[in-house]
């Protein structure tokens, strides 16, 4: 059983943003001094109350802004690499599907497979697809 003047007791945490170029890089919640614990040649902002602070946020040394155009974490090239990657990936998706229901398998809507019989499954699933 926790005391109850432990329930009582809270830890001061402070909210900072890693700033890199003029930009929020990375946001660090603790209750420690934020120079103790990186190398100090790292740049910390103060980011307590910053509503929606998020990676990719301006930083001028006084003040956080959202990116223009709404989101600076993924570039045009990014956003063709991203597509180019799930396109793929829905081709392969489709590969395993028609091999595991050759193999006899049902296929459920979570993504999980069962039997559909109580013979031995010998398919020639090939890995590397």
């Amino acid at each position: 059983m926790v005391p109850r003047e432990w329930l009582l007791w809270s830890i001061d945490v402070a909210i900072y943003a890693r700033i890199q170029g003029g930009q929020v890089a990375e946001i660090v919640s603790t209750s420690l001094d934020i120079r103790s614990l990186y190398h100090p040649s790292l740049i910390w902002a103060p980011a307590d109350g910053v509503a929606g602070l998020a990676v990719g946020w301006t930083w001028d040394g006084a003040t956080f802004s959202p990116p223009a155009n709404g989101n600076a974490n993924v570039t045009q090239g990014e956003t063709a690499n991203i597509s180019a990657e799930l396109a793929n990936l829905q081709q392969r998706l489709a590969v395993l599907t028609s091999t595991v229901l050759a193999a006899g398998l049902a296929v459920s809507g979570e993504g999980s497979a069962a039997p559909s019989s109580t013979a031995p499954i010998t398919s020639g699933v090939t890995h590397g697809v």
